[in-house]
C-alpha cells in the first residue's frame, strides 16, 4: 500500500520531508503496489539528494546485482526496468479490473467503484474503465433513488398519496 514515505519520494523537492519521516521509524524497505522501493521511485523522480538518504537505510533487494546510489539511478532509467514495472502496470490493472467487474456482477457497485478507480490510476486511457466505473455510479444513483421515494400510505389509512412526480423510473441495467 501507500506510506508517506513512498508518496515523499515520488514528489520532487521533498528531500527535508523524506529525512523526517526516516528519522520517524518509517520503512524504507516497503513497496507500493507495483512492488517498487521508496529509493526506487526516487530514482525514477532525479531525487539523488533522496536516493543517497534512503541509500544506507534500505536493504538490497536480492535480484539487484550492483547496489550503489549511481547503479540504483541507471537501473531505473534502463529499459529492462521501464518494461517490468510496465508489465506489473498492466497486470495489476488486468487484477482490479476483473475484481471490479466480479463485484459488478454481484451488485456490489461500492467495492466495484473503487477497484476501477485504483486501476484507472494506473492506466488513465482505459475507456472501460471510466464506462464500468460510470455504469456502477448510475446504478447506485438508481438504487438511492429507489429507497428515498415518497411512500404510498396504506389503503384505508385515509392519507391520499400522490405520485413523487420528481423522481424520475430509470429503466436500469441494474438487474
Amino acid at each position: 500500500g501507500t506510506t508517506p514515505l513512498l508518496v515523499a519520494c515520488s514528489r520532487r523537492g521533498n528531500i527535508r520531508l523524506v529525512e523526517c519521516l526516516l528519522e520517524a521509524r518509517a520503512d524504507p524497505n516497503s513497496t507500493d503496489e507495483l512492488g517498487r522501493f521508496p529509493i526506487e521511485i526516487a530514482a525514477v523522480h532525479a531525487e539523488r539528494k533522496v536516493v543517497r538518504a534512503l541509500f544506507p537505510v534500505t536493504q538490497r533487494p536480492p535480484t539487484v546485482l550492483g547496489w550503489s546510489v549511481a547503479s540504483i539511478v541507471r537501473r531505473v532509467k534502463s529499459a529492462s526496468y521501464r518494461e517490468r514495472v510496465y508489465m506489473i502496470t498492466c497486470r495489476r490493472k488486468d487484477e482490479l479490473k476483473l475484481q471490479g467487474n466480479k463485484a459488478f456482477e454481484i451488485k456490489d457497485y461500492d467495492a466495484a467503484i473503487p477497484l476501477y478507480s485504483m486501476a484507472l490510476k494506473l492506466d488513465d486511457t482505459d475507456a472501460t474503465l471510466y464506462s464500468n466505473r460510470s455504469i456502477c455510479w448510475r446504478c447506485t444513483l438508481v438504487t438511492a433513488m429507489r429507497l428515498f421515494r415518497t411512500p404510498r400510505p396504506a389503503p384505508g389509512s385515509g392519507l391520499t398519496g400522490r405520485k413523487d412526480t420528481t423522481v424520475r423510473e430509470w429503466p436500469s441495467p441494474c438487474w
